[in-house]
């Protein structure tokens, strides 16, 4: 190649290169200074706000798939309120009311995460209002109580 078409090609690239490069420091610098509008503009009281309760009063969906999820969770709060909860783990209240977890494994992840997600999948059927004794063969007020 001939020096000056060299010359031209490196050129040309190093144009492209420093339009890039400004773009670049154009968005960096469009970004922070929305940064900083939003900072200044926002006061402490709109930061952190108390959750409207009232905007989640929707029921439960009752099509084919909520209703598939719905019985699964049931299916599962079933097994967690009675065979798991008796005849795998064979939970007691100590005298203090609360179950004793560290005697049932040695392993920590296993002693707390399991019971926490059953209780959560039972918090869920319970909240929600899709909880049924009928299925889960298990009283309201004892799920209450288990979880």
């Amino acid at each position: 190649m001939k020096p000056k078409l060299i010359n031209e090609i490196k050129l040309k690239y190093n144009l492209k290169a420093g339009v890039i490069i400004l773009l670049l420091i154009t968005l960096v610098n469009s970004g922070k200074s929305q940064v900083t509008a939003v900072v200044k503009n926002s006061d402490s009281s709109t930061k952190v706000m108390p959750i409207n309760w009232s905007g989640f009063q929707k029921k439960a969906p009752s099509n084919k798939l909520a209703n598939t999820v719905k019985a699964t969770l049931l299916n599962a709060n079933r097994f967690a309120l009675t065979t798991w909860y008796h005849e795998i783990k064979k939970y007691q209240p100590d005298s203090s009311g609360y179950l004793d977890l560290k005697s049932k494994s040695k392993v920590n992840e296993y002693r707390y995460r399991f019971p926490a997600a059953m209780s959560f999948g039972i918090a869920i059927a319970i909240k929600t209002g899709i909880y049924d004794p009928s299925i889960t063969g298990v009283s309201l007020q004892e799920a209450k109580d288990k979880t």
